[in-house]
């Protein structure tokens, strides 16, 4: 039976204590990692250090699907809203086995209503079209990258705001990841 976080037996909270900082400070990440068809919902100070615990423990590779910062008083409403949003989906702990999409989806649905005001959840649509299969146009314009974290303007600006790898942005980009393009600047 799936129980979410609040309803487990030793679950106590994020307190302020934990965090060691003010209540309402955007500091907890609702992260969504993903393996083999199973995507896991949690809340996290450091996303990327979580990442690399879970890895610790399973011979596939995880992936850091999104991590979106949340006040601490939030992240905890919008952690159970997701894992309720997933709940026909459960395997097993705070796994699910559904597709990327949806487990993204859940997310950014649930936090859109705890985002703070100025936090991006999902950038506007880019109307201007690129090269083909998706690279820049001749010519060499630049252009920036737009994902689910908000607009940069290079793919190592992204990487570096996002805490990850150059290689990963470009995986994403050239995957088409909900919430992941390129914008290109319009013509004059």
């Amino acid at each position: 039976m799936f129980l979410p976080p609040a309803e487990r037996p030793g679950y106590y909270g994020y307190g302020s204590s934990w965090l060691g900082g003010d209540k309402g400070k955007f500091t907890v990440f609702l992260y969504i990692a993903y393996c083999k068809g199973h995507a896991k919902v949690g809340l996290s100070q450091r996303p990327q250090a979580r990442l690399m615990q879970m890895q610790n423990g399973c011979p596939f590779p995880i992936e850091l699907l999104a991590s979106i910062p949340l006040s601490e008083a939030d992240a905890p409403k919008a952690e159970h809203a997701t894992l309720l949003a997933l709940s026909e989906r459960h395997a097993i702990g705070d796994w699910f086995k559904c597709p990327r999409s949806q487990a993204l989806h859940a997310a950014y649905t649930a936090s859109r209503v705890f985002t703070a005001p100025g936090l991006p959840i999902k950038p506007p649509r880019s109307t201007s079209t690129g090269g083909p299969r998706g690279r820049p146009p001749k010519g060499g314009r630049s252009r920036s990258i737009v994902t689910p974290h908000g607009n940069f303007p290079s793919l190592q600006a992204a990487a570096t705001h996002l805490n990850i790898t150059r290689q990963a942005v470009e995986s994403r980009l050239r995957r088409k990841s909900p919430g992941w393009e390129y914008i290109y600047p319009n013509k004059k």
